[in-house]
């Protein structure tokens, strides 16, 4: 008898052991363009996302007779923050919703679109540690990306601020302007090629201050509807600066390519619909992976 208890003692003891699991949080390779395919049953619902590694929570709101959102992520490291091209030097074009599929994006967002524009001169382009430009004369502030995930600018930045950026450049990017610097609003200058009187569509990247418990980085992307979408009238970019810093408790914001490539993607679908779909196609993404392997396909 008791050899037979020990017996299904031991098997009990194997039984609890192999039951119990433990979710390993992985580190992405800076030139791994692609996240992990991952399980949709952890999108929660149709405005939030949730697993040890990352956590996504989209809100909607209105201010300036035009509606916006605030989509706030909070990852567990720096590697999960990232960029996709559907081609290596980001000339092929493709809908948000497509790229962010192609990624395996829990979010993602429009970026400055760097190969579209009139002016592709005078930029410094870093897309996964991976340098695409490196002219930079002063004629944008740029948003770097570092290893551990911060977002920092440099206001009008040449080539000499930016070999001077003391930190390793996972990516970086060339639009602006600047909306908040050191948790400081930054006064809007005029600019005619970002449209900065012009009300319309806009998208921010920023950084909090305050990290959600169990995570290491948290960020929030600011969206806002433009005059093509019903009730709304958009905003110019003193109105969407303002807007932003009135969330608070952001230490850096930056403003990406507006109009209707503006977009955020969550779970295969445009979030920033504003009640249509019209949306045109872009080249470049930032987005969110997951680094849960309990999360994994």
């Amino acid at each position: 008898m008791k050899k037979a208890l020990a017996v299904l003692l031991t098997i009990l003891i194997v039984m609890n052991c192999t039951a119990v699991s433990y979710a390993e949080i992985i580190e992405y390779e800076m030139n791994a363009g692609k996240g992990n395919k991952f399980d949709k049953s952890f999108y929660v619902s149709d405005k939030e996302y949730k697993d040890a590694s990352i956590h996504v929570v989209i809100t909607y709101d209105r201010a300036n007779s035009t509606d916006y959102m605030i989509v706030y992520i909070s990852v567990a490291n720096a590697t999960q923050i990232r960029t996709f091209m559907e081609n290596e030097k980001g000339t092929e074009k493709a809908s948000g919703v497509t790229m962010a599929k192609h990624a395996n994006a829990v979010f993602a967002i429009d970026s400055d679109s760097f190969t579209t524009h009139e002016k592709k001169n005078g930029k410094h382009i870093v897309r996964q540690g991976r340098c695409l430009k490196s002219s930079a004369k002063g004629l944008y502030d740029v948003l770097i990306i570092d290893s551990e995930g911060n977002l920092s600018v440099l206001l009008k930045a040449t080539e000499e601020d930016i070999a001077a950026f003391e930190g390793e450049i996972v990516n970086c990017f060339s639009f602006g302007p600047a909306l908040i610097v050191d948790g400081e609003l930054m006064p809007v200058e005029r600019n005619d090629q970002l449209a900065t009187e012009k009300a319309a569509q806009r998208v921010a990247l920023c950084q909090l201050a305050e990290v959600e418990e169990g995570y290491n980085i948290s960020y929030a992307c600011v969206i806002t509807a433009g005059p093509e979408n019903p009730g709304s009238v958009g905003m110019n970019l003193h109105q969407f600066a303002q807007l932003v810093y009135d969330i608070g408790g952001i230490t850096v914001a930056y403003n990406f390519d507006g109009g209707s490539g503006a977009i955020g993607v969550f779970n295969g679908k445009k979030m920033n619909r504003f009640g249509m779909d019209k949306s045109r196609d872009i080249t470049d993404i930032i987005y969110f992976a997951t680094a849960d392997t309990e999360a994994f396909q």
